[in-house]
């Protein structure tokens, strides 16, 4: 089973998160502009039959393969304009056309999920490395309340899904002695490591929170995080 926040759920995750995080509120407001933009009329059309998304996301495969991810060129362009219009008056510069074309493709990855997640309602799928929706690596994982089963959010879609609980999702390496942690100085976040791959992972803790954030809020508001990683040599 997938799930995809709807626009709600995430405007309420970011007014909370600006309260207890009022530095972060310049990332919030711009935050919310997108997220307009994505629900907004720009929303493109169910990619694929119902029946035959079904079948995929039961036989373990993709629903949007490449082939199906076929862009409305009307759409995508009202997306960068959007995106070029949003970044260049919070910002008061020019923004490399490739930075706006890619924030245009994820936004229209997003809505094509939550299309998705509307029509198809739950299906049960056995737990994966991989996005059930579009096939991209995770941006973050979450251990959920009360029993510490791992969520999986796609980098590219933010799609929510269940995953293995151990194991690397980028590599599936399963020896823990490859595995590194990296506590943050909150006790709910934290970095997992693969030294087989070479890849990290945010992660947050939800049974060290009374009231967890929307994971897509989660991965915004934690990107310092990647910094050590990286620092480190690693990638995510």
């Amino acid at each position: 089973m997938f799930t995809v926040a709807s626009k709600e759920v995430l405007l309420d995750g970011l007014d909370r998160a600006e309260k207890f995080r009022p530095e972060l509120g310049e990332v919030v407001a711009l935050l919310r502009e997108l997220l307009a933009v994505s629900a907004g009329p720009h929303r493109p059309a169910l990619p694929i039959a119902l029946d035959e998304a079904r079948r995929r996301l039961i036989a373990g495969e993709a629903i949007l393969r490449d082939t199906d991810q076929v862009v409305d060129t009307g759409v995508l362009a009202g997306l960068e304009r959007a995106v070029k219009g949003i970044l260049a008056g919070r910002y008061r510069r020019d923004i490399p056309q490739e930075a706006i074309a890619a924030e245009a493709r994820r936004l229209f990855l997003r809505a094509q999920a939550w299309t998705l997640a509307e029509h198809l309602g739950e299906v049960d799928t056995a737990p994966s490395f991989r996005c059930p929706v579009c096939g991209g690596e995770p941006a973050l994982a979450a251990l959920s309340k009360p029993d510490g089963k791992r969520l999986l959010l796609c980098g590219d879609c933010d799609t929510e899904w269940l995953a293995p609980r151990l194991g690397c999702p980028f590599c599936g390496c399963e020896e823990p002695s490859r595995f590194g942690y990296h506590p943050g100085e909150d006790p709910a976040y934290r970095l997992y490591s693969c030294d087989a791959c070479r890849h990290y992972l945010r992660t947050v803790d939800h049974r060290e929170q009374s009231e967890p954030l929307p994971l897509p809020v989660e991965s915004w508001l934690t990107k310092d995080l990647d910094q050590a990683a990286t620092a480190a040599g690693y990638q995510g």
